[in-house]
């Protein structure tokens, strides 16, 4: 991010341009830190019949009753308990996933390796053992319009899900499932002991960023980054894989109380406990404006007398993001929150402090 896109951000929203703007690169970084992200607007919700999870209505712990969360808002503790699944039962949701991806998703899926789309169905019957996804969630529960975006028994219904198990080559998938999972036994237990490593990585990024994944945007970087102070071994799919069909099934505030939950029951890794707290998109210009403010008034602050009450507006809305999460965030209301943004052109005057004593520095 160069200064004339910072600018923007911080000082005002009519492209006007300030004092000071011509800023060192490195200056931008010590002010921002590498978490400084903002993007315009928050993940839209859209049916990707990819992100669909087929669910039989057999299966153990189908319906609602078994949704995973007793009070979505309030995970502190106790999760309930995992799902009993069997070796027949996981192996068949494994065959109704990759053969779904496979003959419903298009060519691109169906000429991926079976490494992948084993490894994704894999993550999918854990997200399900774990009672991450259900089969019929309460949407006003967890603050989504479109169910088939997160999750879907009725997405692929019972006519859908009978042809799945009566394609052609059926079977076969069974076996060459049941082959791969003996095959790679290291692998499978290195993808069931990291389960909780890999949702609050995708979490971080998802607050991060405010998306899943931009393909026009380089996401796979920021993913590698972080998973590579996690753990050393990797997955077989690419993040491109992970954060989308293995993992998306899993809706926004579920995903983030399963953060929160592992952290508080050290379930991960040190590096995803960190983080847990790094500023929402869209929230970040005004964390950078304080710390550049509170680093600049330690020093200069016989000089930055004046404005206390703009000061104690800003210390204010800071202090509300970190008490309220998702506040003024891009994507404030997949957690219950208002969907309102804060205005950065309200601090311009203490941006432009900022900026002046960076450059003299």
């Amino acid at each position: 991010m160069d200064a004339a896109n910072l600018n923007h951000i911080l000082l005002d929203h009519n492209n006007q341009e300030a004092p000071h703007a011509a800023m060192d690169q490195g200056v931008i970084d010590a002010l921002n830190g590498d978490w400084y992200i903002v993007n315009d607007s928050g993940e839209v919700e859209e049916y990707k019949v990819a992100d669909v999870v087929p669910l039989a209505d057999d299966f153990p712990g189908h319906d609602g009753a078994d949704w995973f969360l007793a009070n979505i808002g309030d995970l502190t503790s106790n999760l309930t308990p995992e799902l009993d699944i069997n070796n027949d039962d996981a192996l068949a949701f494994m065959t109704d996933q990759v053969v779904h991806l496979k003959t419903n998703c298009g060519q691109d899926y169906a000429a991926l390796h079976n490494d992948v789309l084993t490894e994704c169905a894999l993550i999918r019957v854990l997200l399900y053992k774990h009672r991450l996804v259900a089969g019929d969630p309460d949407l006003a529960a967890i603050h989504v319009n479109m169910y088939d975006l997160q999750h879907s028994a009725a997405g692929v219904n019972g006519t859908e899900m009978h042809a799945i198990r009566n394609i052609a080559g059926y079977d076969a998938t069974t076996t060459a499932i049941t082959q791969w999972l003996n095959a790679n036994i290291h692998h499978v237990k290195f993808i069931t002991k990291n389960i909780s490593n890999l949702l609050c990585t995708v979490a971080y990024i998802f607050r991060q960023k405010g998306h899943h994944l931009v393909m026009a945007q380089d996401y796979g970087d920021a993913y590698t980054k972080i998973w590579g102070k996690v753990r050393q071994k990797k997955f077989r799919s690419p993040w491109s894989m992970l954060s989308t069909i293995a993992t998306h099934a899993v809706p926004p505030c579920v995903l983030d109380a399963y953060w929160r939950y592992c952290v508080e029951n050290r379930k991960c890794a040190a590096p995803l406990v960190l983080r847990l707290n790094c500023p929402a998109s869209g929230t970040a210009a005004f964390y950078a404006l304080k710390v550049g403010w509170d680093d600049g008034h330690s020093v200069y602050g016989n000089l930055l007398k004046g404005s206390d009450a703009l000061v104690q507006n800003l210390n204010d809305l800071v202090h509300d993001m970190r008490t309220r999460r998702w506040r003024c965030s891009i994507n404030a209301k997949y957690y219950g929150e208002a969907n309102r943004r804060a205005n950065a052109s309200d601090f311009a005057p203490l941006a432009t402090t900022v900026f002046g004593i960076y450059k003299s520095v």
